[in-house]
């Protein structure tokens, strides 16, 4: 939020909560409170905690037009920027409460002739489902599942998607993660990591063609 307001942008065109866990929907409430959003993408996942019922309440409060992901559904902002989702692939109602991880909202955003994958929380059985996107799922920029938990980012995974950077969010101390096997595995396809326990705040920017990182701590 200090980055945002610092930037001068006091309004979200697009809020995507890729599934209910604290550690990816506590700090969207505060976004969601301070800012104007235009819209807000949700898992369709009902988690019966009081973060999730701020969620949703704040929401219908301000009248936030709100979608449910699928697998497939395609949003075009302009000319040169749209967004397919490749996960869930199956209905909200499919899954319980400890597989919520497997339904997370995956995105991939088209700038230009730039392409990123955010993947949320999935693990390697997500990924076995997606493959079925084939080239759809080769992207520039990566951001890894799960914290570089070694649950995720399957070697099969990580070579369709073929990034040449790999974004992994993940506090200091955070259970274990990034795993090493998956930091070596990222890094023996000589894909730049960066990390946000390492990095601090890691802005990617593009033409459409070019990438230009930052990092701010």
């Amino acid at each position: 939020i200090p980055y945002l307001r610092r930037k001068g942008i006091n309004k979200i065109n697009l809020l995507v909560l890729t599934h209910p866990h604290l550690d990816h929907l506590e700090g969207l409430l505060p976004i969601l409170r301070e800012f104007k959003v235009d819209m807000v993408l949700d898992s369709g996942l009902i988690c019966d905690i009081s973060e999730y019922r701020e969620f949703i309440s704040i929401i219908k409060e301000k009248n936030i037009p709100y979608y449910q992901a699928n697998a497939g559904d395609n949003f075009v902002f302009s000319k040169n920027m749209e967004m397919l989702l490749l996960n869930p692939i199956y209905t909200s109602n499919i899954y319980n409460e400890s597989d919520f991880n497997n339904a997370s909202i995956v995105v991939k955003l088209f700038y230009k002739n730039s392409k990123f994958l955010f993947t949320g929380d999935i693990e390697e059985i997500a990924e076995k489902r997606m493959l079925v996107w084939q080239n759809n799922l080769k992207s520039d920029i990566l951001k890894v599942a799960h914290h570089g938990s070694s649950s995720s980012s399957s070697l099969e995974f990580v070579n369709e998607v073929d990034p040449i950077i790999a974004v992994i969010s993940v506090g200091k101390n955070n259970f274990g993660h990034p795993s090493p096997k998956i930091i070596e595995r990222l890094e023996d396809k000589n894909i730049k990591v960066y990390r946000t326990d390492e990095n601090g705040t890691i802005i990617i920017r593009t033409d459409g063609k070019k990438y230009w990182v930052r990092t701010l701590r």
